[in-house]
């Protein structure tokens, strides 16, 4: 009984943390820093539109041919590359378009990082947000209780947890992006797209090379990722901010 509960509390936790945070922190920046509501709406749109409407769908057609499954089995590395660099061309392209077209009068370093949490937030509310609220609302009426049974608890935390350090590592890379789209230098879109790669394919292809961690080091590789990005954003803020 108290397992259930702590389950409870800490997909409450997480759900909070996925729906709520970015936002919150959006709307810090535009009271703090005069920043636009419509970056925080761009970045979820592209979100929205590269991956759920776009990439996604595209994925399950390839799935249903038979050599790609066999190119799954056969080369499992490369897969894994592929995938990642599928998702980063997709959102670092939405990114490069959403800012370039949408928001080419907003190119500040304020509006880069609401873009940024708008991007993420997106993906924490689509990928683990809905889901949460689903199972809390199955635990909530007794109907999820054996789904959630045999698992700990402290996993349901890490999913909240883990998508702060995404929506950081969101944020460092469309500092790049408008990096790119500002000054016309499109070898820090390449930058962005190498970054968002690396951080898809590092733990499939260390487990697919035998190293296999367990959530909290899989959370730690994440979090070296996030904390490059958050340092990428601070020194973009003086190099912004001084043009």
């Amino acid at each position: 009984m108290m397992g259930l509960c702590f389950t409870k509390l800490f997909i409450s936790m997480s759900a909070l943390i996925c729906i709520v945070v970015p936002a919150v922190i959006a709307a810090i920046m535009v009271k703090k820093y005069k920043a636009s509501w419509k970056a925080f709406l761009v970045g979820a749109i592209v979100f929205t539109v590269s991956q759920p409407l776009l990439r996604i769908p595209l994925l399950k057609q390839l799935e249903n041919s038979t050599d790609f499954i066999l190119f799954t089995y056969s080369m499992p590395v490369l897969y894994f590359i592929v995938l990642g660099f599928s998702a980063g061309v997709f959102e670092e392209t939405g990114r490069y378009l959403g800012l370039r077209f949408f928001l080419k009068d907003k190119l500040s370093w304020e509006n880069g990082v609401v873009f940024g949490l708008g991007h993420g937030g997106a993906e924490a509310i689509l990928i683990v947000g809905v889901n949460y609220l689903q199972l809390l609302f199955g635990l909530m009426t007794g109907q999820s209780v054996d789904q959630v049974a045999n698992i700990p608890s402290y996993l349901f935390l890490a999913g909240g947890l883990e998508r702060i350090l995404v929506v950081t590592a969101h944020v460092g890379m469309t500092m790049l992006v408008l990096y790119a789209v500002k000054y016309e230098k499109k070898i820090y879109f390449l930058y962005a797209l190498l970054f968002h790669t690396l951080i898809d394919i590092t733990i499939p292809i260390m487990r697919q090379a035998g190293v296999h961690l367990n959530v909290w080091g899989s959370e730690g590789c994440i979090a070296v990722f996030a904390l490059f990005a958050y340092l990428i954003t601070v020194k973009f803020k003086a190099v912004l901010e001084r043009s």
